[in-house]
């Protein structure tokens, strides 16, 4: 939920940009990334349900990294219609939003002042990020919840019992942190190329946002440990 709200935040300021480019607009912009960002990366220990099961899949279309400079390039100067439900998660999401806002650094706003489409992209899928965060809260709202609450009432649910759904928020918190130790922090200093630096893959690097997507997810760890695992253990 407060995602889907930051989401309209974030979609709504990068409108407000396009409509009056200016440096306090581009500012307001980031911010509001930045913001839709936090909750984001709090919930990437929810890496089930709606957003990894068809038919939504939602994660891949709002978080695709690391982006994949060229084909949002690609898509700035094609004449390609700009509907984001039909097109692949390298075009949408939440790195393909940075990357417009913080690309050319010190340039940014001059680059999305001089090509209008650049700037229709930027919106387009920030807007898309929108509609995406509201599909996922809609999803798990209304199919979802019930199935990780009371498993047993939902006939041909994803999980059979209340075990099965403790034993994935366990094990999620396991894949979080070690995700976080190898794929975040690790893979972009060597760690799986023999020590030899591997940039590209740097998480939000345009916006130099990576530490703080670290520590956010991690964030998420210890709120599910402290507000579940540990609340269900003292109940018990």
């Amino acid at each position: 939920t407060d995602f889907a709200a930051r989401a309209s935040e974030m979609s709504q300021a990068a409108a407000a940009l396009c409509k009056e480019p200016t440096e306090a607009s581009l500012t307001a912009a980031r911010e509001a990334w930045w913001n839709a960002r936090s909750p984001w990366k709090n919930a990437e220990i929810v890496n089930f349900g709606p957003v990894v099961e068809y038919p939504d899949r939602l994660g891949p279309k709002l978080d695709d990294w690391p982006v994949n400079a060229a084909a949002v390039e690609e898509l700035v100067i094609s004449e390609d219609d700009l509907d984001f439900s039909k097109m692949g998660s390298a075009t949408r999401g939440l790195p393909v939003v940075e990357y417009l806002l913080w690309e050319g650094g010190d340039e940014a706003l001059s680059m999305l002042t001089k090509t209008p489409r650049r700037c229709a992209v930027l919106s387009g899928a920030a807007a898309d990020v929108h509609d995406n965060a509201v599909l996922l809260m809609d999803s798990w709202q209304s199919a979802w919840i019930p199935q990780v609450t009371d498993p047993a009432s939902v006939e041909g649910g994803f999980y059979d019992t209340q075990q099965e759904v403790f034993d994935e928020w366990n094990n999620r918190m396991v894949f979080t942190v070690e995700n976080i130790r190898a794929e975040k922090l690790g893979k972009p200093i060597g760690d799986s190329s023999g020590g030899q630096p591997q940039p590209d893959t740097i998480e939000s690097r345009p916006s130099g946002r990576s530490l703080t997507d670290a520590v956010d997810a991690l964030d998420g760890v210890q709120g599910v440990w402290e507000i579940g695992i540990r609340g269900l253990m003292d109940d018990e």
